[in-house]
């Protein structure tokens, strides 16, 4: 009889001990790292003006009166930044590009 158990409880505990690692690597993962250009965000309202460089992550969105890319960017900073223009330019996956605007 206890050999039976055994596996049901070897079993829990393995899903147990999964979901365990599941949430410390979700916890972990949604703090951006030290290069992200949110830290530049030091002032008292939460808004920048500033220079970014990097390449297009994808064809622009149309949204309502504007549109939206994301801008992977290269350089000093690392990561991922959304990018909205009004009116829409002709731009397409893979461009490089330097922008400013404000950052908030």
């Amino acid at each position: 009889m206890g050999r039976r158990a055994t596996p049901a409880w070897f079993a829990l505990l393995t899903l147990a001990a999964l979901i365990a690692l599941l949430l410390l690597h979700g916890l972990h993962a949604a703090s951006p790292g030290p290069r992200d250009p949110l830290h530049l965000l030091d002032g008292p309202d939460g808004r920048r003006i500033v220079q970014l460089r990097g390449r297009l992550q994808a064809d622009l969105r149309a949204a309502p009166a504007s549109c939206r890319a994301v801008l992977q960017l290269e350089g000093d900073l690392k990561g991922a930044t959304a990018l909205r223009f009004s009116p829409c330019p002709a731009l397409q996956e893979g461009w490089r590009l330097e922008v400013a605007g404000l950052l908030r």
